[in-house]
């Protein structure tokens, strides 16, 4: 994790604004694929809307009719 007294970095590819799920899952993908990825948020990754949001990624009752 940075801090926002650490500096950027000269150049970079990608800049993602939001470390929620999306940001994360974009940033580590364009990593991967050797860009150089920069990714902002005012909080802590995950701490946003992703936290309340994410209903996707639990186990979800299936309810039969």
């Amino acid at each position: 994790m940075g801090s926002s007294a650490e500096p950027l970095p000269a150049r970079i590819d990608v800049l993602i604004v939001g470390a929620g799920l999306t940001g994360l899952t974009a940033g580590h993908d364009l990593s991967r694929s050797g860009r150089r990825v920069v990714v902002l948020d005012s909080g802590e990754p995950g701490e946003g809307a992703s936290s309340r949001n994410a209903g996707m990624l639990g186990r979800n009752t299936k309810h039969s009719f």
